[in-house]
């Protein structure tokens, strides 16, 4: 690189709330899938550049975890993203513990069963689905479902059967399995005897609502996605046990902690050279947002005013509902902007799904003095 002062559209961006706090104290580059320079402020910020000197292209954006970062590495691998590995010093029930943790590959989420947008998040897999090729009336009913791979005491989901509709699950109930062999398994306490007979088709799957294994942050709010849905509400707090219980069954869960992401754009100014917007009172009527694979978000004029917040709407998650991936190029949204001196827009993503901002574009109205 030639010697550019890269700080010099965000002079402080390297600045903490103290000179204690301020300055970088680590760096790593990443080359793939885009080039991003890492960097850890003396605060326990994550600071990161996305630099593209081809295009000419770079801005910066922070990373504030729960926790503070202390050190960030990056590894190159053959044919794969670079991976980024950071250690964060948390508090967890008082106690402080560091987290050795790596980011996901950022192109994971080609589809949306791959989403992973917490910190410090696990996912647990279920046995994949299988075909349902018969099912006998009987007490217990017996399920044909060649080379299912359950065993007996798994939980599982039924879904899709048809002329015996009555066994298929929705999302808060599942069966229990018994007396399995390669291609059957019994459904422990489950009398079909009476209900009509099974045609065709569906599936079966492993499920859970319930996880274990997250002692690690107890005491800690967390969000969880299960089959591409919220399953979590406003988040569960992880208790001493280190299990909690969801309100959905699924078959693929990721769970872990909540962040938020928020973009602030630099106040619009529009001119010529005998005159300019800045000074003069404006207001901006109405923003066009551009998302790629995106689900959620919302607008707004500040980030910390919850209420004066109003969601994007397209491919909303709501709690149990699958939402649908969605890129669009023309999002136009009528804008809740007050006449000032200066204008603010930001766009607020709070949900545990992907979501891409291409671009804004702002139509704005000045009343010059």
């Amino acid at each position: 690189w030639d010697n550019y002062d890269l700080t010099r559209l965000n002079r402080q961006i390297t600045m903490g709330d103290s000179a204690a706090d301020s300055g970088i104290i680590q760096t790593a580059f990443q080359a793939e899938p885009y080039p991003i320079y890492w960097a850890v402020r003396a605060d326990g910020q994550l600071l990161g550049l996305v630099y593209n000197k081809q295009d000419q292209v770079f801005a910066w954006f922070r990373i504030k975890m729960d926790g503070l970062v202390e050190s960030v590495a990056c590894i190159s691998q053959d044919n794969a993203e670079d991976e980024v590995w950071v250690i964060v010093n948390r508090t967890i029930n008082g106690v402080t513990k560091r987290f050795i943790e790596y980011f996901m590959p950022q192109e994971l989420f080609g589809q949306l069963s791959n989403a992973f947008f917490v910190h410090a998040g696990l996912t647990w897999n279920g046995v994949s689905p299988a075909s349902i090729t018969g099912i006998t009336r009987a007490n217990p009913a017996v399920v044909t479902a060649p080379s299912h791979g359950l065993i007996t005491g798994m939980t599982v989901k039924i879904a899709d059967v048809q002329g015996m509709v009555q066994i298929n699950n929705d999302s808060l109930s599942a069966y229990t399995v018994t007396v399995t062999n390669a291609n059957t398994f019994h459904l422990n306490g489950v009398d079909s005897s009476t209900w009509t007979p099974y045609t065709l088709g569906g599936t079966v799957a492993q499920v859970t609502n319930t996880l274990t294994g997250l002692g690690y942050l107890q005491g800690k709010t967390v969000v969880a996605v299960g089959d591409n849905a919220l399953i979590s509400g406003n988040g569960i707090v992880v208790p001493s046990s280190g299990a909690i219980t969801l309100a959905y069954y699924a078959n693929q869960i990721t769970v872990g902690l909540p962040y938020t992401m928020i973009v602030e754009p630099v106040n619009p100014m529009i001119g010529n050279r005998e005159q300019t917007s800045k000074g003069e009172r404006q207001k901006i009527n109405e923003i066009n947002v551009s998302v790629y694979n995106s689900v959620g978000g919302k607008y707004g004029t500040d980030p910390d005013d919850t209420n004066g917040l109003y969601d994007l709407l397209y491919g909303k998650g709501s709690l149990g509902l699958t939402p649908a991936m969605i890129t669009q190029n023309d999002i136009p949204v009528e804008f809740p902007g007050d006449w000032g001196y200066d204008s603010r827009i930001c766009i607020v993503h709070d949900s545990p799904f992907p979501f891409t901002l291409r671009s804004i574009s702002v139509k704005l109205t000045v009343n010059p003095s």
